[in-house]
């Protein structure tokens, strides 16, 4: 494995532990595309859902990236049109990768 996928799997497990998700596994999928923001989503269907979302720039580093966390309850007008981005996205059916996580916590 890459130290760059490891890096990723490391924030991903990260953004499991601080979220106040209950949920013990974290599915990850990968595509032949680049889209335009990150999102991490958690509890979509409550109404503690919440969301990380982050700008892609074309060769920057991470850490310039732009970002923000969106609830459903303080904004759910940009909370929806996120999650349905997202929703449209994991829904193709041309994924290259699918992993599951297992929370170690």
């Amino acid at each position: 494995m890459r130290h760059q996928h490891k890096a990723g799997l490391a924030t991903l497990r990260a953004l499991m532990a601080t979220s106040k998700s209950t949920g013990t596994n974290l599915e990850v999928r990968s595509y032949d595309i680049l889209p335009p923001f990150t999102g991490y989503f958690f509890d979509t269907g409550k109404p503690t859902a919440e969301a990380y979302i982050w700008f892609w720039s074309w060769r920057q580093p991470s850490a310039w990236r732009p970002g923000f966390r969106l609830t459903q309850e303080d904004d759910p007008l940009w909370y929806g049109r996120f999650l349905d981005q997202f929703e449209e996205l994991w829904s193709d059916e041309t994924v290259t990768g699918k992993v599951t996580l297992n929370d170690e916590r």
